[in-house]
């Protein structure tokens, strides 16, 4: 089939810059002694631009640590010469890295990173390589922990005003970073990204799960680099070779790593519809990314002139479903690259005297893991393995709820399982659950969670009628309730049993309208008769709100002093972020908590929730940290199981049952707990609880019980120190999973 090889053109992002629909990556020009050798130099590179420009490509992509600048004086040199106006050229180049030079006594402490010393340092230095008056987009090469977002963003929107930036973006980093960047930027009415380049092929699409979406909320266009795996998505399986640059190249390892099975069924769907086609490889993984609605142009890069043409042709090739599909399918989830970036970038871009960086995340519990294994030195020492369970202390501590001034116990009591045994068979009903809040209550335990939907209320009643009972200090105690979810009229109707949300009696009592909050907030004080909730909780996120009239009636409630303090639950990070920026910009009350699902077999949170909520200072009170019990007994006696494990809709798929895919590691974890229980004299609650109180992000993990000999049981865990080689036990056999929780 004969495609066109002129490019077309499309804006980046919402912004008015029109781009061509593939970009010129211009790292393989520059010195050929840069990086292994596999880098163009200026003769071999010279041809590459006139094609790219005969091509209808007026989209170059450099940056000032390629070649150590000469990536940037080789394009500037080819503008010249091939005499392209400027005015036609979109050109971009990236800040962040230190461009090598002679070893100095201070080595290179203010020439890395995202100072504004070094910004403005680093653009006049790129002007001066390109011979350029202006950059049209400085994209920030990576994100900077050891400058205030503050700064940066301040030194950027000023250039643009200088006239020596038109436009900002963003490369690799985490979709935290990233919103915090943006929304600081807004809040201030500044130049915001218009641009976010992340990794992203069909081998590698994890920046899919929550930085596409966030791109997608704030307007900016997406333009993956290496959209073709370093080249393994260009050849067959059998025809993949070594070159000189994936010899030095770290990336190319880690494209493939720890998911070979999958890529190489990736690698092999591609082959099979490019054959049927009489396309290439290379057009077919191009024109895989192109279809993606979020991408608005991949860059590319190669050594081989001829290519240029072929992958310009791709961007007119348009897949079938089935073929998409086809390619996509064989995708299994995997860790981020920016995870494992710092040390690659080393590699990538060596250079002389860097002056070693402070880490922007706590070190890895494991490749997946944003997380430690913390080490012995962040406790005064590890509980002695001669002390048994029986010894442990059995009341509980407390700590502050993120950075707020809010004391709460180091586990927090989850009352869901009172209420009433209709809306769940494995729920207690009124008389058997007082003693648990007495207990609760004795150990010390002063938080306690509940929500509007658990037993239709009935949970909030019982919560009420236990404060009185007992006779707590309403000052003393600290409750938690939710709000987004129906509220039926029948109290023993299970939130399964709802068949038309949408009908009169529902249509307005549900979800995070300033009606629904109002109401649901009333009724809440009612059943527990009390005067205010210490943290009212968004159950879910409510896509059909706007984010500014959930935020201005949560503010609004805790003004009129009925809600303290305010919290989230379950969502995608970019969310949570785009609600708390929100009230940051209007100076209006933030979120002090994020309530989400973790525990040892489920660990998704740790990608971009959990860094999100240390960059608010937010604390994190997980749910389910047993697993729903499934961390409690033995994988060999799971068949006995409990009560909610038969009833309960949500078991299997929280805990992975029933997927072979899942089931090895999760059996591997489970072991590893009661390995480490049956050695220390330990319950598996106690040593799972433990894990994750391990993690310094987590506040306190919610709690729930049928058994009150397991209040205080749990209550002792919050005592228990596991060593390193125990949470690596732990840690060590998980896998990535799917979104669970809030997808």
């Amino acid at each position: 089939m004969t495609l066109r090889t002129k490019i077309g053109y499309t804006r980046m992002g919402q912004s008015g810059l029109k781009v061509s629909k593939i970009i010129l990556g211009c790292m393989s020009y520059g010195n050929t002694k840069w990086n292994g050798g596999w880098c163009l130099d200026y003769e071999h590179a010279l041809p590459h631009f006139k094609k790219a420009w005969e091509l209808g490509i007026n989209t170059w992509d450099t940056a000032n640590v390629y070649s150590d600048g000469d990536s940037e004086r080789l394009v500037g040199r080819a503008v010249r010469e091939l005499q392209i106006p400027r005015e036609e050229l979109v050109l971009l180049t990236k800040v962040y890295y230190p461009v090598a030079k002679e070893a100095t006594p201070v080595g290179n402490v203010n020439q890395q990173g995202l100072s504004r010393k070094h910004i403005f340092q680093s653009v006049r230095a790129s002007l001066e390589r390109l011979q350029m008056d202006y950059i049209d987009v400085l994209q920030c090469h990576r994100s900077d922990p050891e400058t205030p977002i503050e700064e940066t963003m301040d030194a950027l929107h000023d250039l643009v005003k200088m006239g020596l930036v038109r436009y900002i973006g963003m490369s690799t980093c985490r979709t935290a970073e990233f919103m915090q960047m943006q929304y600081y930027a807004k809040s201030k009415n500044q130049t915001m990204f218009i641009s976010m380049q992340p990794p992203h092929s069909a081998v590698y699409r994890e920046e899919e799960r929550d930085m596409f979406l966030a791109c997608k909320l704030t307007g900016a266009g997406i333009i993956p680099w290496s959209p073709l795996a370093r080249g393994f998505l260009t050849r067959s399986l059998a025809e993949q070779k070594t070159t000189a640059r994936s010899e030095k190249d770290p990336y190319l390892a880690f494209m493939t790593k720890d998911c070979r099975e999958a890529c190489e069924a990736v690698n092999v769907a591609i082959q099979k519809v490019a054959e049927k086609r009489g396309y290439s490889m290379a057009q077919v993984a191009l024109a895989w990314s192109l279809s993606n609605p979020l991408v608005t142009a991949p860059i590319v890069g190669t050594t081989r002139v001829e290519s240029l043409e072929e992958l310009v042709q791709a961007s007119h090739i348009v897949l079938t479903s089935e073929e998409i599909d086809s390619i996509s399918s064989p995708y299994v989830p995997r860790p981020s690259i920016f995870q494992a970036s710092n040390n690659l970038d080393d590699s990538v871009f060596e250079v002389q005297n860097v002056v070693p960086k402070v880490e922007a995340s706590l070190p890895k519990r494991t490749s997946l893991s944003l997380l430690p294994a913390p080490d012995s030195s962040l406790f005064i020492s590890h509980i002695s393995t001669t002390i048994m369970s029986s010894e442990l202390p059995t009341t509980v501590g407390y700590t502050r709820l993120g950075n707020s001034g809010l004391k709460v116990s180091k586990v927090i009591l989850g009352t869901m399982t009172y209420g009433n045994s209709g809306w769940a068979s494995w729920v207690l009903e009124e008389e058997e659950s007082i003693p648990h809040f007495k207990a609760a209550w004795e150990a010390g335990i002063n938080t306690w969670d509940t929500a509007n939907v658990y037993s239709n209320g009935d949970s909030e009643r019982i919560v009420g009628k236990a404060i009185k009972a007992i006779g707590m200090p309403r000052d003393e105690v600290v409750i938690l309730t939710k709000v987004h979810m129906v509220v039926q009229k029948d109290p023993k109707a299970h939130p399964s049993a709802l068949k038309d949300p949408n009908s009169r009696d529902y249509v307005n009592a549900k979800g995070l309208s300033r009606k629904h909050i109002f109401d649901s907030v009333k009724a809440s004080l009612a059943r527990m008769d009390i005067e205010y909730i210490d943290l009212l909780q968004c159950h879910r996120f409510d896509p059909e709100t706007p984010i500014e009239e959930t935020m201005d009636a949560l503010h609004d409630l805790v003004k009129m002093g009925l809600v303290r303090y305010i919290g989230m639950s379950s969502c995608y990070a970019y969310q949570f972020h785009a609600m708390q920026a929100y009230a940051a910009s209007k100076n209006q009350t933030k979120f002090v908590s994020m309530q989400d699902f973790y525990n040892p077999v489920y660990r998704e949170e740790e990608r971009e929730m959990f860094p999100t909520c240390k960059l608010f200072g937010v604390g994190i009170i997980p749910w389910s940290p047993l697993a729903r019990g499934y961390l409690t007994r033995p994988w060999k006696s799971q068949e006995s199981n409990t009560t909610r494990a038969q009833t309960d809709p949500n078991y299997g798929k929280f805990v992975g049952l029933g997927n072979p895919k899942e089931e090895s590691f999760l059996q591997a974890i489970n072991e590893a707990i009661e390995k480490v229980a049956v050695a220390r004299g330990y319950s598996m609650a106690q040593v799972a609880l433990a894990w994750v109180m391990s993690n310094p992000n987590v506040t306190a993990p919610i709690i729930g019980s049928t058994k009150l000999d397991s209040i205080k049981e749990l209550v002792q865990a919050t005592h228990i120190k596991l060593t390193d080689e125990e949470l690596q036990s732990i840690s060590s056999p998980y896998q990535p999973r799917q979104i669970l929780g809030h997808a």
